[in-house]
């Protein structure tokens, strides 16, 4: 009578010795991801076969058969060991080629070679199995060293952990490809003294522009090549040449924005240069009341202005008169100049 032991499984049963029918069934209840390394023991109890059963179509009586027919074809089994064995396993049918043939007269035998003792055992040394035991020997000797090694070694840190710790300059150190997203980082969320020490570290064109922006250098911004310019750098160019009084070069660049707030801002501007008609032009498609009363203050300073400029060139007028004349010239454009701050 077959007997069995279970040498490893997942899950754990026990391995002491047990029936073939015992085996069997516990193979049944196997889910897809377990298996069993199991010995069998013929009747005087000597090891006869040792195999692995994952759970697949063919039961384990089937994968035994399947595994016997194989050790035949490869010349690792005779036929008549094989039928041998299959018999102790109460298996009627014969070896017959690459197959076993339930029941059925074989239409051509193998022959058993001579000579050949003791053949069974050699099932335990199939392929499959021999592999998948020297894998698990090599996994379990070698697995404690890999992780003790690998803790020696020093990790990167991770480059989300870095920013978030303030370290910008260590972050893009440890990851070159970031650079710009770094940049833009602390530009978007306006790190500014960041934002310097980064540039100073690793210099772009974009980390220049944006730190210049910021410490209000405008004639700087617009001597810097290179910048990638985005609808937020764009709207800052044109704050910069509404600072330096040029709503033209402003006015054009809005264009590509459409920027309201930055239209009104413009339209302003034009108002302070004294081209009221430019910033009337403007409000009729904004509409803005607040506008509109900065145009009519405006044109009430342009008159005042206009009426002194006569004044200080008019030769009917005294000296002290013409002088007198200048000095409001003077206050009122700086009014106009001022005017909506």
């Amino acid at each position: 009578m077959i007997t069995a032991e279970i040498n490893k499984s997942e899950p754990t049963f026990t391995n002491k010795r047990l029936s073939l029918d015992k085996l069997i069934t516990i193979t049944q209840a196997l889910d897809a991801n377990n298996y069993v390394v199991f010995t069998l023991f013929d009747e005087g109890g000597k090891a006869c076969y040792q195999g692995v059963y994952y759970p697949s179509d063919l039961s384990l009586i089937d994968d035994i058969k399947r595994q016997v027919n194989e050790n035949v074809t490869n010349g690792e089994l005779s036929a008549t060991e094989a039928n041998t064995f299959l018999e102790q396993l109460s298996y009627p049918g014969k070896v017959v080629g690459k197959r076993v043939a339930d029941g059925a007269e074989p239409s051509a035998t193998i022959r058993a070679e001579p000579g050949r003792i003791d053949r069974l055992f050699a099932l335990s040394k199939s392929r499959r199995v021999r592999n998948w035991f020297f894998g698990v020997v090599i996994c379990t000797i070698a697995l404690p060293i890999l992780l003790e090694a690998w803790a020696l070694v020093p990790h990167k840190p991770d480059y989300n952990q870095l920013m978030q710790k303030g370290e910008y300059v260590q972050a893009v150190k440890e990851y070159p490809m970031k650079k710009q997203a770094t940049e833009q980082y602390l530009f978007e969320n306006k790190k500014l003294t960041q934002l310097e020490t980064f540039n100073k570290r690793y210099p772009t064109a974009n980390g220049q522009y944006d730190v210049a922006f910021y410490q209000k250098h405008w004639s700087k911004m617009l001597k810097i090549k290179g910048v990638t310019m985005t609808n937020v750098r764009k709207a800052e160019l044109v704050v910069a040449y509404l600072k330096m009084h040029k709503p033209d070069d402003a006015y054009r660049l809005n264009l590509e924005l459409n920027n309201v707030k930055l239209t009104q801002s413009i339209a302003l501007e034009f108002i302070r240069n004294g081209e009221i008609d430019r910033a009337i032009a403007i409000n009729q498609k904004l509409k803005n009341h607040d506008l509109t009363d900065m145009i009519n203050a405006g044109k009430s300073y342009q008159q005042v202005i206009e009426k002194y400029q006569t004044e200080s060139k008019d030769t009917s007028l005294s000296d002290e008169q013409r002088q007198t004349a200048a000095d409001n010239l003077k206050v009122w454009q700086r009014n106009l100049k001022s005017i909506g701050e």
